[in-house]
C-alpha cells in the first residue's frame, strides 16, 4: 500500500468509503445489550458521535472539540455527539432518506434494518454537531459507520459516524466547546506522539475509573495545537484508532515513548 499521506483528498474519500462499508459494524447487537441490561434494572444509553475529517491546505485533517469547563469531562478531546432526543433526531433522520452518495448506498447494502440505525444514530450525531459547533448537516458528507465503543464508567454505548466537512464551511464553538482542534492525519503516524497519561485519580472517579487506584495510565497520542500541547485519550483515542486501523491497517505502538501526567477533571 502506498503511505496514505500520498493519497489526494479524493481518493482519501473513495478509499475511506470502501474500507468503512467493509467493516462488521455492530449496532443492532450493541443495542440489543443495551436493552437487556436496562431489563435487568441498568441504565445504559445511546450516544451517537461524528468523527469530522477535511482538508486545511494540502493536508488531510482530523477536527476534535476541546471540551470547555462548563461541562463534565472539561478539557477531554472528543467528537461532537450526545444522547438521543426522540424529536429533533427523528426528523432529521426523515430527511437523510433523500441524501444520496457512495457511503449511503454501500450502508443499504448491508440491511434495510442496520441502514435504519446507521443513518438514526447519523442524525443524531448531525444534530449534535450543530449544536455544539455549528456545522450544518446539510454540508457535511456522510463516508460511513465505526464499530460501537462500551463506555463502561458511564454506563453508555457510543455509535460513532465517519464525516468529511467541505471547504468553505465554518464552525463557531457553542458554550460546551473551548476551541476547535484540527490534527493533521500524517501525525497519527508518528511513533513519537504516542505514550502512557498517567492520571491522579480523584476518590470520587475510583469507583469507575482506574479500578480503585489512586493513579492510572491509559494510552493516548499527543498532539502540538498552537504552542500547546493536548492529550488525547479514553474513548475519543479508541475511535480514532478503530478509524485508523480500519482505512489504513495502523496500529499505535503498545506503549509509545511520551509520558504524561495530569489529574482526572481536577476541581
Amino acid at each position: 500500500m502506498r503511505s496514505p499521506l500520498c493519497w489526494r483528498k479524493e481518493e482519501f474519500k473513495i478509499r475511506a468509503v470502501e474500507a468503512l462499508a467493509a467493516l462488521e459494524v455492530d449496532y443492532l447487537e450493541q443495542l440489543a445489550f443495551i436493552g437487556e441490561r436496562n431489563r435487568d434494572g441498568e441504565r445504559w444509553r445511546e450516544a451517537g458521535v461524528l468523527l469530522m475529517l477535511s482538508c486545511k491546505g494540502e493536508q488531510v485533517t482530523l477536527l476534535l472539540n476541546k471540551r470547555s469547563d462548563r461541562v463534565q469531562q472539561p478539557g477531554d478531546l472528543c467528537c461532537p455527539g450526545g444522547t438521543l432526543h426522540p424529536l429533533f433526531d427523528r426528523l432529521l433522520h426523515h430527511l437523510l432518506h433523500f441524501k444520496r452518495g457512495a457511503a449511503y448506498h454501500r450502508a443499504r447494502e448491508q440491511g434495510q434494518h442496520l441502514f435504519h440505525w446507521i443513518t438514526f444514530f447519523l442524525a443524531n450525531a448531525m444534530r449534535e454537531a450543530w449544536e455544539e459547533v455549528r456545522l450544518n448537516p446539510f454540508r457535511l458528507e456522510f463516508l460511513g459507520a465505526l464499530p460501537c465503543y462500551q463506555l463502561l464508567p458511564f454506563q453508555r454505548v457510543i455509535f460513532p459516524l465517519v464525516g468529511w466537512i467541505g471547504p468553505g464551511v465554518r464552525l463557531r464553538p457553542n458554550w460546551e466547546v473551548e476551541r476547535i482542534l484540527h490534527v493533521p492525519l500524517e501525525t497519527f503516524f508518528e511513533e513519537d506522539n504516542y505514550g502512557l497519561y498517567s492520571l491522579a485519580i480523584p476518590e470520587s472517579y475510583r469507583g469507575r475509573i482506574g479500578g480503585g487506584n489512586a493513579r492510572a495510565e491509559f494510552p493516548c497520542f499527543v498532539c502540538l495545537e498552537e504552542g500547546r500541547e493536548e492529550v488525547l485519550w479514553g474513548a475519543t483515542y479508541h475511535i480514532v484508532m478503530s478509524f485508523l486501523k480500519a482505512i489504513f491497517g495502523f496500529q499505535p505502538p503498545e506503549a509509545g515513548t511520551r509520558r504524561v501526567y495530569g489529574e482526572l477533571y481536577p476541581s
